[in-house]
């Protein structure tokens, strides 16, 4: 396998496997040849489906799996980091994505971008083309902190699997909705099919929406 900083592609996907497992690597099999996919991991999280091994060698992108040994808390988060700003450095016109749910990496991904790099983090290999969730701009110190104390919020209580894969849509919801009936909307259309799952939302989420409006 060749050296990360050696590969000059269009898209590079970082894998923060530790972080999505398996379900990160959703769509793998339909990257193209162009396409670049970073597997990192860590000797805990190692382990794969023979499913998700058949996707891999399907896939035409070009993948390579990266070890972290490193004994540092966010390791993984750090090296990713790394990577990304050495070949960012040569590669200004390229696309890239990390590959995971820790809204951690957003911070720097606002450094990236404000160099004019084109990057975003996504929960699956399959959603890059999915457009940015509309969040409201910082104009005031109070909407920013509400958008952290909201993301604070669900990296902490929505740990369930039917939750966390759609985090960063309920996300969305809570930032862009101003009453309690559109928080409601949202919710129904985020699980369509499952009244349980936004009454069960609801209640994770009340410390969030009780001082809303109702409408």
């Amino acid at each position: 396998m060749s050296d990360i900083a050696n590969i000059k592609n269009k898209r590079y996907f970082y894998v923060d496997y530790e972080n999505v497992g398996v379900n990160g690597l959703n769509g793998i099999a339909k990257l193209s040849e162009t396409d670049n996919v970073f597997i990192y991991y860590s000797e805990e999280h190692s382990t794969m489906t023979i499913g998700t091994h058949r996707r891999i060698n399907q896939s035409q992108a070009n993948i390579q799996f990266v070890l972290i040994n490193m004994p540092i808390k966010n390791a993984i988060d750090c090296k990713i980091l790394f990577d990304i700003e050495l070949l960012s450095k040569e590669n200004k016109l390229s696309e890239f994505f990390i590959v995971s749910n820790d809204t951690g990496y957003d911070k720097p991904i606002k450094l990236f971008t404000n160099s004019k790099i084109q990057i975003k983090r996504i929960p699956e290999l399959c959603k890059y083309n999915q457009p940015e969730p509309i969040i409201p701009t910082e104009k005031t110190d109070k909407i920013s902190e509400r958008e952290e104390e909201v993301r604070e919020f669900c990296d902490q209580n929505l740990k369930e699997k039917i939750f966390a894969d759609k985090k960063k849509e309920i996300i969305t919801v809570l930032l862009t909705s101003k009453t309690k009936c559109a928080v409601n909307k949202g919710f129904s259309k985020i699980y369509p099919t499952s009244g349980t799952h936004v009454s069960k939302l609801h209640k994770i989420l009340k410390p969030l929406i009780k001082d809303m409006p109702a409408r």
